[in-house]
């Protein structure tokens, strides 16, 4: 199985990768850098793993957690319903209000994508639901 990695330049650990995307804006740490990755998915599926997060035992059973998701999955974290850091504010649910129990937070450690037909549907969707519009 390939391995790349995704950075902002090349150096001599880079060398230990069958794959090195440079990422050009990798630079300005912020998660909502991951909104793009599909732009960057070197293979038909891939699982990006944050380069904080210590990788250990067997990867390839990451690809049979995810193997049932369509094109992009991460684990997250459930947040109480007064939480304000989720991808949305329970206030302002409307008449979904009645159907949640609590709020969803990214966790993006670990992520699985897959090329699709559209990789920029994705990022473009993931900003309109933060901007509240969709």
């Amino acid at each position: 199985m390939p391995f790349a990695i995704l950075c902002d330049r090349k150096n001599s650990y880079t060398e230990e990768f069958d794959d090195v995307i440079i990422f050009e804006n990798g630079a300005t740490n912020s998660y909502l850098d991951k909104l793009s990755l599909g732009e960057y998915l070197p293979y038909d599926t891939t699982i990006f793993i944050d380069a904080d997060c210590l990788a250990y035992g067997d990867l390839n059973q990451l690809f049979d957690y995810f193997k049932n998701v369509d094109d992009f999955s991460c684990f997250g974290r459930v947040l109480s319903l007064d939480d304000k850091t989720g991808w949305f504010e329970y206030q302002n649910l409307g008449s979904l209000k009645e159907k949640v129990s609590y709020v969803v937070g990214l966790h993006g450690g670990i992520v699985n994508g897959g090329k699709c037909l559209s990789p920029d549907t994705f990022p473009t969707e993931s900003n309109l639901l933060l901007l509240g519009i969709h």
